[in-house]
């Protein structure tokens, strides 16, 4: 059995691997689920929102193909700054019950 919240993670990272040689790109643009840092800015009043927060490794990851942007979620906070070359961006749009009511 997988424990959920130790080995979920590496799987994915290891997923990732065999794009990390892929070269002959210009401007590589990353994306990730969750934020890719610490540091970044993520909503602290939900719970257990600090699981989201700040791996490092899928930094280690975009930054390894030179990625320019990093867009990321989970956070629930908007932001976008550039950081060590990499922009990083975050455009929540919230849960479903957030959204307007069409007319």
């Amino acid at each position: 059995p997988m424990d959920a919240d130790v080995q979920l993670w590496k799987y994915m990272m290891k997923l990732n691997e065999q794009f990390l040689d892929i070269r002959g790109f210009d401007t590589v643009i990353t994306f990730s689920h969750f934020l890719p840092r610490q540091g970044l800015p993520f909503d602290k009043t939900r719970k257990n929102a600090i699981k989201a927060v700040g791996c490092d490794m899928i930094d280690e990851q975009a930054r390894a193909v030179k990625s320019k942007l990093h867009v990321y979620g989970h956070g629930r906070v908007r932001y976008a700054q550039m950081h060590a070359g990499v922009r990083y961006v975050s455009a929540p749009i919230g849960f479903e019950a957030d959204w307007p009511k069409d007319h």
